[in-house]
């Protein structure tokens, strides 16, 4: 399965199924835009499972903030995981979000298992596969090859930072400043951002393709 080539269009089957309303999906974006923020030296540094992962946590905090919390606590068994990918939310690809909440340590592994164990336990793979190795890799470039967890670090920087706008009245009047928001919350919460490598500029584009579609279907 291509990386590349399947990245917008899940996003944006998942925002659809999420059901999200127009003010929603504009109060997703808006915390995207704050989270993504980043100091012009760090500019080029994005990783795309990182701002995949993103834009779904942000998402999901608005439409199923069950999954959100589940995820950033990493309460999932894979088990529940596949269920809600497949079953409740019918996601087409939902492998593909699968394989995005594992290797981010989304989802509860048993003691001693491998990320093949998992994926035998819940059908998605059987028997031997020399190419997933390596297909694993892919994934783990996405997310920097991070010895933390990808999906915590970002429900809570999600979490302290809709704290924040909220409480500071901030999501309509900080949008041209959004840089220095981000690293107040961060600052204010001991939660750092440095840790991520965020940088806007390679997935600029990416979300906002994804915007248009998204407000295509909702106009």
């Amino acid at each position: 399965m291509s990386l590349e080539r399947h990245r917008i269009e899940n996003i944006s089957e998942l925002i659809a199924v999420l059901k999200l309303t127009p003010r929603q999906i504009q109060e997703c974006f808006r915390v995207l835009g704050h989270m993504l923020s980043t100091t012009q030296d760090k500019r080029g540094s994005l990783l795309w499972c990182v701002s995949v992962a993103s834009i779904a946590m942000s998402a999901l905090r608005i439409g199923r903030p069950d999954a959100f919390h589940k995820l950033g606590t990493q309460s999932f068994t894979p088990i529940e995981a596949i269920h809600l990918l497949k079953d409740e939310l019918k996601l087409q690809n939902y492998d593909w979000w699968f394989t995005m909440f594992a290797t981010g340590q989304g989802i509860a592994f048993k003691e001693g298992q491998t990320l093949i164990d998992v994926f035998k336990e819940v059908g998605l793979l059987s028997g031997d596969a020399d190419l997933v190795p390596g297909y694993f890799s892919q994934w783990g470039e996405g997310w920097g090859r991070s010895h933390e967890s990808r999906i915590r670090q970002t429900h809570q920087r999600i979490e302290v930072l809709r704290s924040f706008l909220w409480s500071e009245g901030k999501f309509a009047t900080e949008e041209e400043n959004s840089g220095s928001v981000v690293f107040e919350v961060s600052e204010a919460s001991g939660i750092g951002f440095d840790g991520l490598d965020f940088g806007v500029d390679p997935f600029r584009d990416g979300v906002g393709d994804v915007a248009v579609v998204i407000g295509q279907n909702v106009g």
